[in-house]
Order: C-alpha cells, then sequence, then structure tokens
C-alpha cells in the first residue's frame, strides 16, 4: 500500500534483522538489554517464530525508496465488548528510524493500519500511546487509567493456602482455559492463547488454584533485588492476577502475605478501582499529604480505543440491548482522520435494541462530539453527562440527557491486562 511516498508491507523473516535496529534505536531505554548480541539473537529468533507460527501477529515495514524507515506489528485481537466476543485491532511497536522523524512516516503507519483492519470488516482498534496527544488527534479515546499499588505483604489478608500450587510449562494449556473463560465475562479483556502463556512461564515464577484438578487462578510474578549489599531482602512484582472467584482469590493473596520475612514492598498494577479495599493498610508507604488525603497508589494513562466504522459498530451490535432505552437519535462526530465516521448517523433504539437509518429519518435528539471521545463514551470509560458537563459533547434536546447518558453507560468499564 503506497502512503504519501512511503509503501507499507508486511514483513518476511528476512527484513527482520533491519526492522530490529531501527525498533533498538527508536527505543534505546526501553531495550538496554538488547544490544548484546546474544540477547539480540533471543529476540529475532523470537520474531522469527512469530511470523512462522503465530498468525494473529505480524509484522510490517515502512519502506521510502526500498529503505526501511519505519515498522510496527499488528494483532489481531478477540476482545469481549460487553457481552459478545468481538475481533479488534492492535498496534505495537512503532517505530521510525531517527533520521526520518517529523516525515510523517508514523502518521502513515497509523493510516496503513486503521486501513488494514477497516479493509477486513473490523470495527474497533486499540494500542498503547508513546505520546497520548499524538493519538488522541487521530481519533483513539482514553481507556480505563491503570493503578500501581506498592504495598507491604503483611497488609495483605491472611488465610489457606490449600488449593495453592506450583504451577510449570506443563500446566500451560489450563493457564490458557482459565484466562479465557475468566476474560469472556470481563468487558474489555482480551483473549489469549498457548504461544503468549507458554512465554509466561519462561520469565515469571508461575502459582495456581486447583480446585478439583481444574486451574481457578493464577498468578505470575518476579522479584527485584532490592540491595546489592543484602542478598535475602527483594521486592515482588505481580506480573498477572487472573482469579474466577472470590475462593481463589482470597487464596493466591494469602500465598502473597507468606511472602513478608523476605520481601520489602509488593508492586501490583491494576484497573480495579476497588483493590485497595483488600489491603489493611492501603498507603505506599509515600511521605506526601495533599489536602488531607495520603498517598495510596499511582496513576497512569494506558490503553487508547477507536471506533474504526462507526455505522458497521452499531449494525454488528443489532441484537445488543442498550440498557432498554428508547429514543431516535442522531449523532454527529467529527473525524478528520477517518472520512467515512466524519458526519451524520441516525440510530433508533426501540426498547434497547439498535437499527441503524438512513440519513432522512426523523430524530428525538442529536448529539455532537469528536471520535475520540464518542469512542471512549461507547467503550465505557467515561458516561456522556461527564462529557457534557464539561463541555466536550453537545445535545440538542436536554430532555433526551438521561436516555443517552443510559445508552452509552456500562456497568464495568473496560479493563485489560493484555500488554502489546
Amino acid at each position: 500500500m503506497k502512503y504519501e511516498g512511503y509503501t507499507i508491507r508486511k514483513l518476511l523473516v528476512e527484513d527482520l534483522t533491519e526492522f530490529q535496529q531501527i525498533a533498538l534505536k527508536a527505543y534505546p531505554v526501553m531495550f538496554p538489554e538488547n544490544y548484546s548480541p546474544e540477547a539480540q539473537q533471543a529476540w529475532f529468533d523470537r520474531m522469527k517464530s512469530s511470523i512462522e507460527e503465530d498468525p494473529l501477529m505480524n509484522y510490517y515495514g515502512c519502506f521510502k525508496s526500498d529503505k526501511m524507515i519505519g515498522g510496527m506489528i499488528y494483532f489481531d485481537f478477540k476482545m469481549t465488548l460487553f457481552d459478545q466476543l468481538v475481533d479488534v485491532g492492535g498496534i505495537g511497536l512503532v517505530c521510525v528510524d531517527l533520521l526520518h522523524k517529523k516525515e510523517h512516516a508514523a502518521k502513515n503507519i497509523v493510516k496503513a493500519f486503521h486501513d488494514h483492519y477497516y479493509g477486513r470488516g473490523i470495527t474497533l482498534t486499540a494500542l498503547y500511546p508513546f505520546r497520548p496527544d499524538f493519538y488522541t488527534a487521530m481519533g483513539y479515546g482514553l481507556g480505563k487509567k491503570m493503578n500501581r499499588y506498592r504495598f507491604k505483604p503483611s497488609t495483605l489478608p491472611k488465610g489457606s493456602k490449600e488449593h495453592i500450587v506450583k504451577l510449570s510449562l506443563s500446566d500451560s494449556k489450563k493457564t490458557v482455559e482459565c484466562f479465557n473463560r475468566f476474560a469472556s465475562g470481563i468487558h474489555g479483556m482480551i483473549q489469549t492463547n498457548k504461544k503468549a502463556k507458554d512465554r509466561l512461564f519462561t520469565r515469571q515464577n508461575v502459582i495456581g488454584y486447583m480446585q478439583d484438578n481444574e486451574l481457578q487462578g493464577f498468578m505470575a510474578f518476579t522479584f527485584k533485588k532490592v540491595d546489592p549489599d543484602n542478598f535475602i531482602l527483594q521486592d515482588l512484582i505481580v506480573e498477572e492476577l487472573i482469579y474466577e472467584n472470590s475462593h481463589a482469590l482470597r487464596e493466591l493473596l494469602a500465598y502473597l502475605n507468606t511472602q513478608a520475612d523476605q520481601v520489602r514492598y509488593m508492586y501490583f498494577h491494576t484497573q480495579d478501582d476497588f483493590f485497595h479495599y483488600l489491603l489493611h493498610d492501603p498507603r505506599n508507604g509515600g511521605k506526601k499529604i495533599f489536602l488531607t488525603s495520603q498517598e495510596c497508589n499511582l496513576q497512569g494513562l494506558g490503553i487508547m480505543y477507536r471506533i474504526i466504522n462507526v455505522r458497521k459498530l452499531f449494525t454488528d451490535l443489532s441484537t445488543f440491548n442498550f440498557r432498554n432505552q428508547t429514543v431516535k437519535l442522531l449523532i454527529t462526530l467529527e473525524d478528520n482522520f477517518l472520512k467515512p465516521n466524519d458526519g451524520k448517523l441516525i440510530l433508533y433504539f426501540d426498547n434497547g435494541i439498535c437499527s441503524v437509518m438512513d440519513d432522512n429519518h426523523d430524530f428525538d435528539a442529536e448529539i455532537q462530539l469528536k471520535i475520540n471521545h464518542f469512542s471512549s463514551m461507547f467503550m465505557g470509560v467515561v458516561p456522556f453527562k461527564k462529557l457534557y458537563s464539561l463541555g466536550l459533547a453537545h445535545i440538542s434536546n436536554l430532555d433526551y440527557l438521561d436516555t443517552i447518558n443510559q445508552l452509552f453507560t456500562s456497568e464495568h468499564p473496560p479493563i485489560t491486562t493484555q500488554q502489546f
């Protein structure tokens, strides 16, 4: 595909060395260890394996006059959207040769990404931004914030570890099954596969909650040295925590509680805003107090979402119930990056069931907003009422404010543990 003088195509194995060098130089702090020849070769082997064995992960390059000057990875995800499993396009490791920065390569890389998934009939894309403002300008809406908790092991609840077992690579299939059962019931969660979970066992310690020979929860974690002069003290980083029920969660946390003698702090990343209720003392050990409030956790902006085909999205959701609401709604979107989205769309909601109508139909109310805010609202990250109160959305008839707010309100905002 051609974009403003750039050619963007799928990479072959023989292209990977060049792609690797561009990525290493684009992210020198992110990949410092990969500058060693051994580490570079190991990474190359993983990329080669992905190209040959993983059809859901594809490498693409951006070429100028037959010279690669950038690249990215496309991910074919399956995500739980409310109560349905849908295809979603993901993009990661977007990189541009340092000599070709500010030449619109990244912009055209993202354009090609959108065209690729739009052409396949996929309506949603997601990414982790290098710069949120850059991707906001391309129509991406903010996802739910990520929390980083730091706490002492002793502040976790004590309890039984009767069903806790150490897991190994031979349990990879069970972790996939457990993860995907969990993911199927959580809005925003992305399904995993055996290849991804095999990697989990090569890099981390993994324990599980086994009940009647069925894995109903697992946790992956690593240790980080605190002091070079103290070989028995370390921090523990929880890399992944999956649980299908509260019994599994309580026993996994009880396991962490017992590590207090050799662990200074534990670090845990989660989009669960209520995790601190589990902690006897949720303070993070910091000394800062602001407005009579004590530091508890750090928050960061992570995943972003974008609707790349609004009309088809609602057509595909023809059986989904939008909170039993009834309204004839005109949506006017501003989308400067994907012109098919830019403009007006009339939707009829009849007791929650949506129909896409022709442009000449009548309507009860009109809302106006940008595609990035609409994407966040649709995913359940931010309510319409909040966008309206912030001046980021407009409505023609305030009598329908509550109805429209209900249409796009999710009981649970989207969460994901997928890093890409």
